[in-house]
């Protein structure tokens, strides 16, 4: 990996007009993820258990969160405000807020190394795009992880392979999807190649340690396996059936930076580009050998966002002032179009209710991770459960209350087997209204004898 002088100082001062353009998009970019976060009602399903492991987290439990399949460190960065008193739904969105605008520094200084003068319009297309900016209202681990991936591809371009792998193993922490993030960069020379991995192998084995004193065996990266045992989710794995559907979703989640990318990915095709391009192939890996979704699009930023930034600062300046003009229509109708539903306010309103009707040791059973959390029970797994395993579910006997979705083809049978240990609850109207708006049965135990 040939590393010049001039590609290890690239960007290390930035101009003063751009340090301005930087400091008003760090502060529209959080302005814009605030209003979205305001404007979410719930977390997200995963947000939930993010929540749980920081309240955790927070009252001084090291151990029970990471047997969880989700990794630590966005919990543990929102355990911090958590334990001086704030709101862990708030905690969560501030944090998130504040990770997801800091990610437009690291978007600004790889375009720069990848073709001067293109920053400040790939920071601009960080700061509005709808989806990044949604998920951290949702609570998601994406805006952490676009900081972290963003600066270490930033380190990886400047050829300092100690801070890449730095860089690489934070990022590791908010996802594993970034132990592929070095690799683009790595040569065949024992100084980059220690610079580069130690740390990432450190923070892995270290992960692997801490899940294994908590009871949870010696995993690094337990998603693996997670994903592995899905098998409610149709077409996972089916690697042609996903390439086919991978244009779609990026399209629909990333919008005009996927379309300025492909514009912006012309000759010549130099260096640093050829290794973007690289870390672009890795990070498809993830979505094509699992399930293709929108959100597991935005992974891929660090990677197009050079290349998008590129094509912008390529155009007349005419042409990219209608460019910037339909980036932000774009934003300003799919950020709030696409937020989590305000009738998913019917989870809190269901959890609270139940939460005050479980005993001292009672828990409940749902898919719903939301409905646990604000019922101050354990979320479970994020899958969905055929009959047979959410009956035996419902078996253990700490189990007081289910709740599933009433329009589930399965409903009646799930209902049929755990009669009569459960009934139908009796809600009040409130909470009974909400459960219908939602399409939510609610099953109370009401003898210890279980399921017949």
């Amino acid at each position: 990996m040939p590393c010049s002088h001039a590609a290890r100082m690239a960007t290390r001062a930035i101009p003063d007009a751009d340090s301005r353009w930087l400091l008003w998009l760090l502060v529209t970019a959080m302005c814009w993820r605030h209003l979205l976060a305001v404007l979410t009602v719930v977390p997200s399903q995963d947000g939930a258990t993010y929540l749980w492991m920081a309240v955790q987290f927070a009252r001084g439990d090291l151990l029970v969160p990471v047997t969880e399949v989700f990794s630590p460190l966005l919990p543990l960065l929102v355990a911090l405000p958590v334990a001086c008193g704030m709101d862990a739904f708030e905690a969560g969105q501030l944090t998130c807020c504040i990770l997801g605008a800091l990610a437009i520094v690291p978007a600004h200084r790889a375009a720069e190394l990848l073709a001067p003068g293109a920053g400040r319009w790939a920071a601009l297309l960080m700061a509005v795009a709808p989806l990044p900016a949604r998920l951290c209202g949702e609570v998601y681990a994406e805006p952490g992880f676009l900081f972290a991936a963003g600066t270490a591809v930033v380190h990886g371009l400047r050829c300092e392979p100690w801070r890449l792998g730095l860089w690489t193993a934070i990022a590791f922490g908010f996802r594993p999807d970034a132990l592929v993030l070095a690799l683009p960069f790595l040569a065949l020379r024992p100084r980059v190649l220690v610079g580069a991995l130690v740390p990432v192998l450190v923070a892995a084995v270290g992960y692997g340690w801490w899940r294994d004193a908590a009871g949870a065996g010696f995993d690094p990266v337990p998603r693996i396996s997670f994903h592995a045992s899905r098998d409610d989710l149709d077409g996972r794995g089916d690697v042609l059936a996903n390439l086919l559907q991978l244009p779609v979703a990026m399209l629909e989640g990333l919008g005009p930076v996927f379309l300025l990318a492909l514009l912006g990915a012309r000759p010549p095709i130099a260096p640093s580009a050829r290794r973007l391009g690289a870390g672009l192939v890795l990070g498809l890996g993830g979505p094509l050998t699992f399930v293709v979704r929108q959100r597991f699009t935005v992974n891929l930023l660090p990677w197009l966002l050079p290349f998008a930034g590129r094509a912008l600062h390529a155009m007349d300046a005419r042409w990219r002032t209608v460019a910037v003009l339909l980036v932000l229509v774009h934003a300003g109708i799919e950020g709030p179009r696409g937020r989590i539903e305000p009738s998913r306010l019917a989870d809190r309103e269901v959890g609270e209710f139940v939460g005050t009707q479980l005993a001292p040791g009672e828990t409940l059973v749902t898919e719903h991770a939301r409905i646990s959390w604000y019922a101050g029970t354990r979320p479970g797994s994020p899958r969905k459960w055929d009959a047979p395993r959410l009956v035996a579910l419902a078996q253990e006997p700490a189990v007081g209350w289910v709740v599933l979705d009433r329009d589930r083809a399965d409903a009646g049978t799930v209902v049929a087997a755990l009669g009569p240990a459960f009934a139908r609850a009796e809600l009040p109207q409130a909470v009974a209204d909400a459960a219908q708006r939602r399409g939510l049965l609610l099953l109370r135990r009401v003898s210890r004898d279980g399921p017949r």
